[in-house]
């Protein structure tokens, strides 16, 4: 898995995250959004009082592979 970027948006507590995986080729990304409460779920170390714009790709790692052992991959987005 490759991390494109993310971005915290503090005024509502989201989570946006563009990466790609092996099968996709260079031409295509995936983007997923974790709502406050997603990132709570998927993340149980995660507290609100944790800064967010503070993490790494460790971090954004980790939930992203919690989060795609119950879910299935977004669709892949052309770049």
């Amino acid at each position: 898995m490759n991390i494109l970027g993310y971005i915290y948006h503090e005024d509502n507590e989201a989570l946006t995250i563009e990466f790609s995986v092996d099968e996709d080729t260079d031409q295509y990304y995936r983007v997923l959004k974790f709502e406050c409460w997603d990132i709570e779920y998927y993340s149980p170390d995660y507290t609100r009082k944790q800064n967010l714009g503070e993490i790494d790709d460790d971090y954004i790692l980790d939930l992203l592979n919690r989060y795609l052992n119950e879910n299935e991959l977004p669709e892949p987005k052309e770049l």
